[in-house]
């Protein structure tokens, strides 16, 4: 469980899709998000820097 109000993770989904870390789309009453290419590159480059770099 999130520990967090609805409207705050609201916001940082809006923020995150914003940023073109996430995309969107809807599926009837629902929202339905996942990475986008771009945070998935991000991520594979990110994992092989370690912090003395």
């Amino acid at each position: 469980m999130i520990d967090a109000s609805e409207s705050a993770i609201s916001h940082a989904l809006s923020d995150l899709t914003d940023a073109e870390l996430i995309t969107c789309r809807k599926d009837g009453r629902w929202r339905k998000y996942r990475a986008s290419n771009t945070a998935v590159a991000m991520l594979t480059l990110l994992d092989g820097v370690t912090a003395d770099e």
